[in-house]
């Protein structure tokens, strides 16, 4: 570095020394009020974010076809209503033993969890409620003489994790759309 450059850089504001002068000569009113305003930034901004709209504005209530797979699997029905979410399902394991997985699970925002049974085996269950897609075209390409591009609908749907407890725990997913 040339000389020029680094003693002015040194005697100047730019270093620790310097930047601690300048500090002290600020009063206490104004690092009060600079503290005060990072303070209320860091307390707004993940309130304001978090006050956005619903995760979930869709109607996604009504019945439900669902599959279970995993340890166990089968076939059954889902129930969603205001606040909860209902399942019953059919389903059978790998040893060949068949039985009901029941849940009845408070939800909140799309997302619910709880506990239930399955073939008399308490589980935990977690996932969420997704609301219709809008239709949206389809991503096969239009051919100048063929049908017409047509759109896609995806309805609601459901997915959901459950697990038992114990030494050798056991899951599965649920899956499925409104009917």
């Amino acid at each position: 570095m040339p000389p020029a450059f680094h003693l002015p850089f040194m005697f100047s504001r730019h270093n620790p020394s310097g930047m601690r002068r300048k500090l002290a000569k600020s009063s206490i009113a104004r690092r009060l009020m600079r503290w005060t305003a990072m303070a209320a930034a860091l307390v707004w901004c993940p309130l304001a974010l978090g006050q956005g709209a619903p995760r979930n504005p869709g109607n996604y209530l009504g019945v439900y076809s669902v599959v279970v797979s995993g340890y166990w699997s089968g076939k059954g029905l889902a129930r969603v209503g205001i606040g909860s979410v209902t399942i019953q399902v059919q389903v059978k394991n790998d040893a060949g033993q068949q039985g009901m997985l029941v849940a009845g699970l408070a939800m909140s925002d799309g997302y619910f969890h709880g506990s239930g049974t399955v073939i008399g085996t308490a589980i935990t269950v977690s996932g969420r409620v997704d609301a219709a897609d809008t239709i949206a075209p389809s991503p096969r390409p239009v051919r100048p003489n063929g049908p017409q591009r047509r759109q896609i609908v995806t309805d609601a749907r459901l997915q959901a994790t459950f697990l038992t407890g114990g030494t050798q725990p056991h899951g599965g997913r649920i899956a499925g759309a409104r009917q």
